[in-house]
């Protein structure tokens, strides 16, 4: 008799269960992907970076190299329209130059089911070997 009274019991449970295990996949997918891409962006930039300080030409190379980076890792700039590198050199009061490299693009949500940033973005700041 008890075992008819328990009956379906097991379907409810997991179906009172279900959504929150979804949501849980759903953002562990999400966050997986924007730290992926923003690990990707902080390498690049930091390569680009690295490579131009001892460059001629430190704002085209550190820019070429940065988008080689992310090519790379799987985010095409010239595939994503929101995509900006930019490096820019300044010199500085005490008489040396730095560059400063940043990389940003819109992030596109895989789900759109949890909050996410909306933008990826890295920036390095190093001085210029003379």
């Amino acid at each position: 008799m008890k075992r008819l009274e328990r009956r379906g019991a097991s379907a409810i449970e997991f179906a009172l269960t279900l959504p929150i295990l979804v949501f849980i996949t759903l953002a562990v997918v999400e966050y997986g992907t924007y730290f992926f891409q923003l690990t990707s962006v902080t390498n690049s930039v930091r390569d680009g970076t690295r490579l131009s300080v001892r460059s001629d030409d430190p704002v085209s190379t550190a820019e070429t190299q940065t988008r080689k980076v992310l090519k790379g890792f799987g985010l095409d700039c010239d595939a994503i329209p929101s995509c900006q590198v930019t490096a820019t050199v300044t010199t500085q009061a005490s008489g040396y130059d730095t560059i400063r490299v940043v990389a940003r693009f819109d992030y596109t949500q895989i789900t759109g089911m949890v909050p996410a940033p909306e933008a990826v973005a890295a920036q390095m700041v190093m001085m210029v070997e003379p």
